[in-house]
């Protein structure tokens, strides 16, 4: 009870695994294997599975066992699919056949057509399985399978390459490996290579059959099985159970009802031990190791591909993130030489309201001009105050266009100069006096400019007035009376120059002022790029798999150490 409720744990934890949920991640091929792996976990039957080189007789040992010719067996290669033959009340033989997109089909096939499902077509030069059959199941009423065996027999191995990766997948499924070896020439280096392979894979749990021994010497056969013992052993493994047999030989006499074949003990060993196993805790052991050590064979083939591709994509996005750090800088640094050139820029501007005033002042006269040509009546108050806005909303204008020009190309928002936001709300009267009205208009005029410009004196309104007074009283009928006062307009619009100077320098200033926090809210930050927003999404995806995978193998060897295996 206690090996099902570890193992019900092992299950769940492939159940609730997010990593195992992703089939489109990068890491899934060797994922899916341990996914699928919860059908061996929960599988009820210990799978028995013979594999070995082509020709050392597998198919025969396996029907040594069974007391029949249940496989086929001939001279040249034979089989060529995974075929399991289990316990069944009757005779029965089903076949799995592949259909397209990876399903597939069971049929069932009289006991007596079972070869030409099983075994290789050699008719032609290309050895070829048969086509689209994945494996045949054979029924059969053995006391040995009853209730927990399958027997498994695979095709041979090292010699046709996509029949080799077929048994090397069914040996992942494995509870019991038997390894089948020709007395005659035991122990190949390939095969050497797949016993070290395949004992890891299923934690030991492999034995050996030493078949043909009636290919070798009678003097030589002890000294044959002594060695092929000590080569495994010297292999790293342990107490190697070698079972050596003629197993056509077993197979006669079993055929014949002869209790004889007794004395051909390896079989006869081989079969004691797999009903010990059957019969007693030892084979729960033993399944529970074998299917333990897959697991973790698979899991640390996930975990070092996950591993190794965790780290490449971190070296990769520190050379990314270098690589953007670098950009980053040139970039920032680009936009302050940038920003710092339109502050720049803009303090040329104020070289630049010198002219500006010098057109408010040519634009001011220029409307006065116009309007004395045209009007005789151009003395009045309001047509003077009249000529006298068109030329502060040019000057106004004049300063901006000339900031707008500094900033550019820059896609930052530039206020308009607006000489109204400055204003005072002083208000200037003009004089009553009839001897000077033109006075009093010219200088109330130029002391309304607070309204526009903010605070201007108006004490400067009221001295240029007397002034121009003084001057009208005794030259009013003059015929220069234009001429003088156009020269009294222009000198005193020369005097507001200054005031209208500071206040475009404050303009400017607080322009200067926008563009640094312009620079500062827009400087080039750190983006994420299309690159490294992908590579931490796989390194993400690699960590949670590697740290997945470490918790399941540490689950795994905690399960080992509670039940000693």
């Amino acid at each position: 009870m206690k090996l099902i409720t570890r193992v019900d744990s092992l299950l769940q934890m492939i159940l609730d695994a997010p990593v195992l949920a992703n089939k489109g991640g990068k890491a899934w091929s060797y994922l899916q294997p341990i996914a699928d792996f919860r059908q061996v976990l929960t599988r009820v039957r210990w799978h028995v599975t013979f594999f070995g080189a082509f020709k050392v007789g597998k198919s025969t040992v396996v029907n040594a066992i069974c007391g029949s010719a249940v496989l086929p067996i001939r001279n040249n290669r034979a089989t060529g699919v995974v075929t399991k033959i289990t316990y069944a009340p009757e005779k029965k033989v089903v076949v799995t056949t592949c259909l397209a997109q990876g399903s597939s089909n069971q049929i069932t096939v009289p006991y007596e057509s079972r070869a030409e499902y099983i075994l290789l077509d050699v008719s032609s030069a290309i050895v070829r399985a048969p086509r689209g059959v994945e494996e045949v199941t054979v029924g059969l009423a053995l006391p040995l399978l009853h209730p927990s065996y399958t027997l498994v027999d695979t095709p041979g191995i090292m010699d046709d390459a996509a029949l080799t990766a077929r048994s090397f997948r069914e040996l992942e499924r494995s509870d019991l490996v038997v390894m089948v070896l020709s007395a005659s020439k035991p122990l190949s280096t390939r095969e050497k290579d797949a016993i070290r392979h395949i004992h890891a894979l299923v934690d030991g749990n492999m034995v050996f059959v030493l078949n043909r021994m009636d290919e070798v010497e009678d003097g030589e056969q002890a000294e044959t099985i002594s060695w092929v013992r000590v080569s495994l052993e010297r292999m790293g493994i342990k107490q190697p159970r070698v079972y050596a047999t003629r197993a056509q030989v077993v197979l006669r006499e079993k055929e014949r009802g002869r209790g004889s074949y007794v004395a051909e003990r390896g079989l006869w060993e081989l079969e004691q031990f797999l009903i010990h196993q059957r019969d007693t805790s030892a084979g729960e052991y033993m399944v529970l190791r074998s299917r333990l050590g897959i697991l973790r064979s698979y899991l640390t083939q996930a975990y070092a591909y996950c591993a190794a591709e965790l780290q490449a994509v971190q070296v990769k996005l520190e050379q990314l993130a270098q690589q953007e750090q670098r950009k980053l800088e040139a970039n920032q640094s680009a936009w302050k030489k940038q920003i710092a050139e339109k502050r720049f820029q803009l303090m040329i501007c104020k070289q630049q309201l010198p002219r500006c005033g010098e057109w408010f002042v040519n634009a001011y006269v220029a409307e006065i001009q116009r309007l004395m040509e045209k009007d005789t009546k151009w003395r009045d108050t309001k047509k003077l105050s009249d000529c006298f806005v068109p030329a502060l909303q040019s000057y106004s204008a004049n300063v901006s266009r000339i900031v707008r020009d500094a900033i550019s190309p820059l896609d930052m928002t530039v206020p308009q100069f607006n000489l109204a936001q400055a204003q005072s709300g002083a208000e200037v009267k003009l004089p009553t006096d009839v001897a000077a009205v033109v006075g009093g208009v010219v200088g109330g005029i130029i002391g309304g400019l607070a309204i526009f410009i903010g605070p201007i004196s108006a004490i400067t309104g009221a001295t240029i007035g007397v002034t121009t007074g003084r001057w009208i009283s005794k030259k009013v009928f003059h015929v220069d009376a234009q001429r003088k006062a156009l020269e009294v307009i222009e000198k005193g619009a020369l005097n507001l120059v200054p005031t209208l100077t500071v206040e475009a320098e404050k303009y400017i200033d607080s322009v200067g002022k926008t563009l640094t926090e312009f620079g500062e809210l827009n400087m080039p930050q750190a983006q994420l790029t299309t690159e490294q927003f992908s590579m931490q999404e796989d390194e993400r995806y690699y960590r949670e798999v590697v740290k997945w995978c470490r918790e399941f193998q540490e689950t795994i060897t905690s399960i080992k150490k509670e039940i000693a295996i």
